[in-house]
């Protein structure tokens, strides 16, 4: 473990980008009560099964002072390489492709739903 911590120390030191634990000052709202949706839901995070959590959770006594919304792990793949189907989404004529407008609006239901949780979170967890 030494050589672990070492080698860490080490990169630390050199990158500046991170810092090991040795040196750093753990929140004090890590000794709190905390509910991750990952062991309820896995991938099928909604914010009603989000509201039923928290609900049966206090009713049950044990109101979580912190939600974590984890809705999988990470996925790293390597990237596909291009086809003709992925050649043929792309419409030359105005200029802009339809995976660019694909993810211009998954990003503004991404927003619309964080400022969903925002007002769940403020409504049943911070008054918990």
């Amino acid at each position: 473990y030494q050589l672990i911590r070492h080698s860490f120390a080490a990169v630390a030191n050199e990158t500046k980008t991170f810092a090991t634990m040795d040196k750093k000052t753990i929140p004090s709202h890590v000794d709190e009560f905390g509910w991750c949706t990952w062991d309820a839901f896995y991938s099928g995070v909604t914010p009603q099964g989000v509201i039923q959590g928290v609900k049966s959770l206090r009713e049950a006594g044990a109101p979580p002072k912190t939600v974590i919304l984890d809705d999988g792990w990470q996925q790293v793949e390597p990237k596909k390489k291009s086809t003709e189907m992925d050649v043929a989404k792309e419409d030359p004529s105005d200029g802009e492709s339809k995976q660019s407008i694909t993810s211009r609006v998954a990003g503004g239901i991404l927003r619309i739903f964080a400022k969903i949780v925002s007002i769940l979170y403020e409504r049943f967890v911070r008054k918990a």
